[in-house]
């Protein structure tokens, strides 16, 4: 049956179905009936589009999505799946096999969305939609910062998230860096290797280095705070993220913190996980600043709302491998065909140079606390310079809770509060101590460079 002959069977199937089972009539010439009728042939999906379809009808159709299912060729399998808005009731039937048409990297090469866009760099194609229409994710809007991906397994959810990343490592490393964590292994991501200028570190699947890297972004957050700055773009790709929480110390607090206050300061989360559940998500902070949601095929209803914010979205009728809803910040649902990314597409990527690598080792694994706030170690030389024009270290540890540890010489845990009440306070002496120096014309009364004056707990310079 030729592409003409089965839109005309489709649309007769789907007219004669809706008057037998609702009593819905399509529109005659004459303009007459309740709705008109259009198809659409899709990638994966043929898009049934009844347009005017009165609203008092709409309870109907919904109760017997199965029924119509059945008439047009789904099955308990492959389901179809029914929408409304504007006016406009979707009916997605998917294709039989042979009819699929495959989407890939190729596809979206052909069509030249590939193309390196110096003007909107960060604006990556993901597939195409039920109407053949091409879908790009935005990521230099800093409204829609992060995204949640979601699905079971089958669902194409880890093929969606390896081709993000690949768009992201085929521009220039001033736009865009990336940070790849797998807490499942690692096998998925193992092309991922080799010195790639755009990845920061070498694939991270343990989970100490993963709560290593959690206070190495909570420090790149402060400094890009400080020097207000939001470049390059970030890229944090997390697969499997329920692991992730589940195993790592603090790690909801970490994630919290950088999905609220990374948006202004150019780092994102791209956050997989096929358990779309209120406990894995349990924090607003996470879903509420996810501005991009993908969802691929999940079990029931309950988890399709719970990731994509709208009742009804019908995540649970998709037919898996790269058959996805995707909902944009501005709340715009499309069905999309997510391009299949092969290992040999990965490993065509340039590398050059060395491997990069993200100073871990030298993070505290406690240098995150319990509020996801960062704890700053102060060193002795900054600490002495401060203690030495306190009051009295009894005033210090009074205003800025110091305490030393008499083992190891540095200053206890400070949270990001009182670190930088004490950070003031010192560079509001030091500032003093600097004009007071310039004005007698002599050097200035202590070096910060010193060591040695970190036991000096009392009085002035005289």
């Amino acid at each position: 049956m030729n592409g003409k002959n089965r839109q005309f069977r489709m649309l007769k199937i789907t007219a004669y179905t809706l008057q037998k089972l609702c009593g819905l009539y399509a529109r005659d010439t004459n303009g007459r009936g309740h709705y008109r009728i259009h198809f659409e042939n899709g990638p994966h999906v043929e898009t049934i589009l009844l347009s005017g379809v009165p609203p008092n009808y709409l309870d109907d159709i919904y109760n017997k999505k199965r029924q119509i299912g059945y008439a047009m060729g789904a099955t308990e399998n492959k389901p179809v799946r029914i929408t409304y808005g504007n006016r406009v009731v979707c009916i997605e039937v998917p294709k039989p096999k042979h009819l699929k048409r495959p989407v890939t990297l190729y596809s979206l090469k052909k069509r030249n969305l590939l193309d390196y866009n110096p003007e909107n760099p960060l604006l990556f194609p993901l597939g195409l939609s039920s109407h053949s229409k091409p879908i790009r994710l935005d990521f230099n809007d800093d409204s829609a910062p992060h995204v949640l991906n979601a699905g079971t397994n089958g669902s194409g959810k880890t093929n969606a998230q390896k081709l993000l990343t690949y768009m992201m490592l085929r521009i220039p490393p001033n736009e865009a860096q990336v940070i790849l964590i797998d807490a499942k292994g690692g096998k998925d991501w193992r092309h991922f290797t080799g010195p790639l200028p755009g990845l920061m570190h070498p694939l991270i699947t343990s989970y100490d280095d993963m709560q290593r890297l959690f206070a190495w972004l909570q420090l790149e957050l402060l400094r890009r705070k400080d020097s207000y700055i939001d470049t390059p773009k970030i890229f944090v790709c997390i697969d499997e993220v329920k692991n992730v929480i589940d195993n790592v110390k603090n790690a909801t607090d970490a994630l919290v913190n950088l999905s609220s206050e990374g948006r202004g300061l150019g780092i994102r989360l791209v956050i997989a996980t096929q358990h779309p559940t209120n406990d894995v998500l349990s924090h607003p902070y996470i879903k509420a600043n996810a501005g991009i949601r993908l969802c691929g095929l999940v079990g029931d209803s309950k988890a399709s709302h719970t990731i994509l914010g709208l009742p009804k979205a019908g995540a649970e009728s998709l037919t898996g491998k790269g058959d996805f809803l995707v909902r944009d910040l501005h709340n715009n649902l499309n069905r999309v065909a997510v391009a299949h990314i092969k290992d040999d597409d990965i490993l065509a990527l340039p590398r050059k140079g060395e491997v990069n690598r993200l100073p871990l080792d030298e993070m505290d694994i406690d240098t995150v606390n319990a509020s996801g706030s960062v704890v700053k170690y102060f060193e002795p030389s900054e600490v002495s310079y401060a203690l030495f024009y306190a009051k009295s270290v009894s005033d210090l540890r009074r205003n800025a809770s110091i305490e030393v540890n008499e083992k190891t010489g540095k200053p206890k845990e400070i949270n990001k509060h009182r670190a930088s009440k004490i950070w003031a306070y010192a560079n509001e002496i030091k500032n003093a101590v600097h004009v007071i120096d310039q004005r007698i014309n002599r050097k200035p009364s202590i070096s910060f460079l010193d060591p040695d004056l970190r036991e000096v707990g009392t009085g002035r310079d005289g």
